[in-house]
């Protein structure tokens, strides 16, 4: 019987569906990718202006920098991601579970050369507060903020505190009460969008605190714990430059085999 135009192209395509199936993953994202790689050359002197092409010498340095960051410890290995002033590990603790308890304060180390991201993170407050950092040069210049308790209690309230560190001074101190009642058992998640000179805090899906300041631009995200407070930290995720160009620049990468150095600009 002849075969009806339909099911020759029935035939074709299923034999196409097949030979794809069959194909590596990676050749199938390279497939994919490459094409899509041609209008994102139109975007790249935009991107570069991180990492020009002057100081990088080729689309291949434009590109990995344009590359998506995806950092995430949630400290079962330890603080080997971790850094501080001499001594600071004797102060940190983990517990049964794996979480930390920061003291002295500690950086995580692959977001410092980051500028804009998002910092996710779930912890608990023992004692006092929980307190973390983020645009953090090192560990004399960061924005510090805390969410502390204001109102001890069964049912405890809460209020956002930040401020400023500038060579190791801390500056004036903006308190903002935060409208829920928690109890010693609450799961904090917090959301921290950085953004320029622009940063906004969520915290458990509620708006907490915004605010500008264009004194530090650039730093990673860290812990700390001052006298008397006690916090435990579970999980702690940095991403940058997430969207459909910065994973298309990262399935291209020759980088993308180490993910947590992807678009890391480097000095």
């Amino acid at each position: 019987m002849p075969t009806t135009p339909q099911q020759s192209s029935e035939s074709l395509w299923d034999r196409a569906l097949r030979l794809w199936r069959q194909t590596p993953a990676f050749a199938r994202g390279m497939a994919l990718a490459v094409p899509l790689m041609v209008p994102s050359m139109f975007l790249l002197p935009k991107m570069s202006s991180q990492t020009p092409l002057s100081a990088g010498g080729s689309w291949a340095a434009a590109i990995q920098a344009r590359a998506t960051v995806d950092l995430e410890d949630d400290f079962h290995a330890g603080f080997i991601r971790w850094s501080g002033k001499p001594g600071w590990e004797s102060t940190w603790s983990l517990d049964g579970n794996g979480s930390a308890q920061p003291g002295r304060l500690a950086l995580y180390r692959e977001t410092a050369p980051l500028a804009d991201y998002r910092l996710e993170f779930s912890g608990q407050i023992l004692a006092k507060a929980l307190s973390f950092v983020f645009r953090a040069s090192d560990t004399s210049n960061y924005q510090a903020v805390k969410i502390a308790i204001v109102k001890p209690g069964p049912l405890a309230s809460i209020a956002l505190v930040r401020y400023t560190v500038i060579d190791g001074r801390e500056g004036h101190k903006t308190q903002m009460p935060i409208p829920v009642t928690v109890r010693s058992d609450t799961l904090y998640k917090l959301l921290v969008a950085v953004e320029g000179d622009h940063f906004t805090v969520n915290l458990n899906g509620l708006f907490a605190d915004a605010w500008s300041d264009d004194r530090l631009k650039s730093g990673g995200v860290g812990f700390f714990a001052d006298k008397g407070e006690v916090a435990r930290i579970r999980s702690v995720h940095v991403i940058d430059k997430e969207g459909f160009l910065g994973l298309l620049c990262s399935k291209v990468s020759q980088w993308t085999a180490d993910k947590r150095t992807i678009g890391v600009k480097h000095e």
